[in-house]
């Protein structure tokens, strides 16, 4: 009990420590796709930079809480290197080969590349065409 509370403490302070070497911090919050702690560390490995940037990402809610140094990256960069590494979020979409690699249990539903609708039965697709429910042609869903 006594070490397990050390070690809670340890962490607690060594975390405080890396936030608190980010300089001119800006903080957001960014919904990432993932579905594992596999994701969780990829995630935060390829958004996190020393002194630069730190992402927190949360596996139930697929929410990132962000904190960078605005005069040495932007937000953008940060999203974009973890798209680069499979995963989707708000601003990029991870190159499909790229997501094909990861392992089978990183394999999230890829709701944001589903860019087509059909307005009677609702069914999304990547491609427009026709809808394979109800035949109905395929339109392109409005953000």
């Amino acid at each position: 009990m006594k070490k397990s509370i050390i070690t809670l403490s340890i962490f607690l302070i060594v975390s405080s420590v890396c936030y608190a070497q980010i300089k001119n911090a800006k903080t957001a919050t960014v919904k990432i796709y993932g579905s594992c702690f596999m994701c969780k560390a990829k995630i935060e490995t390829n958004g996190n930079r020393k002194n630069i940037s730190q992402v927190d990402w949360n596996l139930q809610t697929l929410m990132a809480t962000i904190t960078y140094d605005a005069k040495k990256t932007t937000l953008s960069k940060i999203l974009k290197r973890i798209a680069s590494a499979g995963f989707d979020n708000e601003q990029f979409l991870a190159p499909d080969a790229v997501y094909e690699k990861l392992d089978k249990c990183c394999h999230y539903e890829r709701i944001l590349k589903h860019q087509y609708e059909c307005k009677m039965c609702k069914k999304t697709a990547m491609k427009s065409g026709k809808c394979p429910i109800c035949d109905m042609d395929m339109t392109k869903k409005k953000k």
